[in-house]
């Protein structure tokens, strides 16, 4: 499995973002035995966050049950694994140094238990010698219960009601932002907002533009308006390089003053 090779300081940030902006609480886990039981996923992450120690590799497996680890090979200081998604119950983690064999004496084991929809850290921590593991257990909601979770490929943020907020599909790279009650903001007072795609579509009862000037450049462009199509300004201009057409059932032109008509020839009729 490949690692994030990350530093230590950057830990809070990852969980931030895949909580929806939450802080990593520290919780020792429950001593009671379990064995994993179906039903909604907990997550579970390792990291090696001592200094001091050398690499490791980490075996994670259910209480009871070495005999088919998840093997975490050559982690080293800074390394957090991405989220690993198992089912409830009792897990055990065992982190031998880099190369020994699966059966060798663990230097470090530890039990823990996993909650449905937990998010749990498993970390190498303090000093070598001294060093120690530590079952962190991550926050996926705020104090309001705005929450983030899981759901197969889909990661899931939600208000504190309930009411989803943004979906990402990891599977197909796909995301969709909600603002179930309320406006939706985009905002970059001191940058610029860049939207790139290959189509984009926009559906709404009505659309308000406010700029000091609009610049807008196309190879073409195509209108189609079922109702009046209305330009107010105070001079309108517009510039053909080729030839400008004009094709209506009927025409009106009023002018309150002069009205000029000017070009090497002029056909009527």
């Amino acid at each position: 499995m490949r690692l994030l090779r990350w530093r230590l300081a950057r830990l809070a940030m990852t969980t931030t973002l895949l909580a929806g902006m939450a802080a990593l609480v520290a919780a020792m886990a429950p001593a009671a035995s379990a064995a994993p039981a179906a039903g909604p996923s907990g997550w579970i992450r390792i990291a090696h966050l001592s200094p001091k120690a050398p690499a490791m590799d980490m075996y994670l497996y259910p209480f009871g049950n070495p005999s088919d680890p998840v093997v975490l090979k050559d982690v080293s200081y800074g390394d957090v694994s991405a989220y690993m998604a198992v089912a409830p119950g009792q897990y055990s983690v065992a982190m031998r140094g880099f190369g020994a064999p699966a059966t060798s004496t663990p230097a470090l084991t530890s039990s823990f238990m996993v909650s449905a929809q937990g998010a749990f850290t498993v970390a190498a921590l303090g000093p070598d010698p001294g060093l120690r593991v530590e079952v962190l257990k991550d926050q996926v909601s705020t104090p309001s219960g705005a929450s983030a979770e899981v759901q197969g490929e889909l990661l899931v943020v939600r208000d504190a009601r309930g009411s989803i907020v943004v979906v990402f599909d990891a599977a197909r790279g796909t995301a969709e932002i909600v603002a179930p009650e309320g406006d939706l903001v985009l905002s970059a007072p001191r940058g610029k907002i860049s939207l790139k795609a290959g189509e984009v579509e926009c559906v709404a009862g009505r659309i308000e533009l406010r700029a000091d000037r609009i610049f807008e450049r196309a190879r073409d462009v195509y209108r189609e308006v079922e109702g009046v199509l209305h330009t107010r300004a105070h001079r309108v201009r517009t510039l053909a390089t080729g030839a400008y057409q004009l094709f209506a059932r009927r025409v009106n032109v009023l002018a309150e003053e002069d009205a000029a008509l000017d070009g090497k020839r002029v056909l009527l009729g």
